[in-house]
């Protein structure tokens, strides 16, 4: 079975985006697919969401 959620440090990784950005459009929840586990401060994220969410950004332009 596919990996279908990754921690914000291997979605850095994965769409070569600084970490730093990453959190910090975490932190205003700013792109779908926002998990947090309860208990901890590790953010996971679902990777088919993001990747629509990143593909349609780039397809319209946006960049935030």
């Amino acid at each position: 079975m596919k990996k279908t959620t990754v921690q914000l440090k291997t979605l850095a990784d994965i769409y070569d985006i600084p970490l730093g950005s990453l959190r910090k459009l975490a932190s205003k929840r700013e792109f779908p697919g926002i998990l947090k586990r309860k208990g901890t401060r590790t953010i996971y994220v679902d990777l088919r969401k993001f990747d629509e969410w990143f593909r349609n950004a780039e397809l319209t332009g946006e960049n935030n």
